[in-house]
């Protein structure tokens, strides 16, 4: 294999890929990054066997074929050229020899017949996103996506259909969140996407083209192409968890309320940063007790006509949860003390939010 390519292209492709290389593994070939030139076009691929991801661009091909070599070395390398540099590489004989200018290195290949190919198998649904309804899927929702290993099922997003309405839903047991946008297609079935693809598709800039089968996932964002196992498991029954009877109502600006909680919480004595939040009238009292670090209150005048209620949410939770809100205004519905509150974007009709609450004295 003999190629030339421009310096910023090969640096695009193996930005593209090599997120999903494996930086410590027992399988030396997962550190590699699979590179295959063609006529005129060279492409990247990067996997960790979980999730994988290729890029293609223009190159000067005089010789076509495939080799593997060390992501992360490459990259390094790459980024390290001049800006307006022309790289080479050529290999044969277990090696490669990447040049550029007066800069030659030479590099371990590995077999590329034995690089793993996550791709292949048919794809049963494939459906278009926008770059607007991928935000408003996975940017309101993913913020609620649980870490905790022994709950690997809730270990990403779920994307499923409700009366034809796309929807993506995360929890973590304590906050969940939900968004929908109209289904491009009818009969997507319901999936979970894990953590790290979820990622990956939040960090496209263009359309994307979603394909599904049982077991995977694959998108196709311009000349990137990123495939990823889906999780293995069961959602819980999400719908349960969302109050309907929530009878008190509280409007907040955003923008006063989330400087609130980050006032308060800045003497927050653990991890939980509890905030209690005492409503009545036309005011919200935000307080926190610290221990040793000592005290916090805040009070915003919002709109609420109910009966005074005090109530404590994770301060962290809620500044996510507003975070993820595309609106000025927020509405908070409440039951009672020891219920789980619902957020939402006062008219916003797309996305919905919910948090446990805390017990605080």
């Amino acid at each position: 294999m003999r190629l030339s390519i421009e310096r910023a292209e090969l640096a695009r492709l193996l930005s593209a890929v090599d997120r999903v290389v494996e930086a410590r593994t027992t399988i030396p070939i997962l550190s590699n990054v699979l590179l295959t030139a063609t006529d005129g076009r060279l492409e990247a691929r990067g996997t960790n066997l979980d999730i994988e991801a290729t890029a293609s661009g223009v190159a000067t091909v005089d010789a076509p074929g495939a080799i593997t070599l060390p992501a992360k070395t490459l990259k390094e390398i790459t980024g390290k050229l001049p800006k307006d540099a022309v790289v080479s590489i050529a290999a044969e004989d277990g090696t490669a020899t990447v040049k550029s200018g007066r800069s030659r290195f030479k590099l371990a290949t590995l077999p590329a017949e034995d690089y793993p190919d996550l791709a292949n198998g048919k794809f049963d649904v494939t459906f278009p996103l926008t770059v607007s309804q991928v935000k408003t899927l996975f940017g309101r929702t993913a913020y609620a996506m649980s870490t905790e290993a022994t709950r690997y099922y809730i270990n990403g997003v779920y994307l499923h259909e409700v009366d034809g309405n796309l929807t993506a839903v995360a929890t973590d047991g304590h906050q969940l969140a939900r968004a929908a946008v109209p289904a491009p297609l009818r009969g997507i079935p319901g999936v979970i996407i894990p953590t790290q693809m979820v990622t990956e598709i939040q960090r496209q800039t263009v359309d994307i083209d979603v394909s599904l089968s049982s077991s995977k996932i694959r998108i196709v964002a311009g000349d990137t192409v990123i495939t990823s196992k889906l999780v293995d498991g069961t959602f819980p029954d999400y719908q349960r968890v969302i109050p309907t009877g929530n009878d008190k109502r509280a409007v907040f600006d955003k923008a006063e309320f989330g400087a609130s909680v980050e006032r308060v919480a800045t003497v927050a004595a653990d991890r939980s940063r509890a905030v209690k939040l005492s409503l009545a009238g036309g005011a919200a009292v935000l307080s926190v007790r610290g221990g040793d670090a000592g005290t916090a209150e805040d009070e915003l005048a919002i709109e609420y006509d109910s009966e005074p209620i005090e109530i404590g949410f994770n301060g962290t939770y809620i500044a996510n949860t507003l975070r993820a809100i595309d609106a000025e205004t927020v509405e908070v519905l409440i039951g009672d003390p020891g219920a789980p509150a619902l957020f939402a974007g006062l008219g916003d009709a797309t996305s919905l939010h919910v948090i446990m609450p805390m017990r605080v004295s």
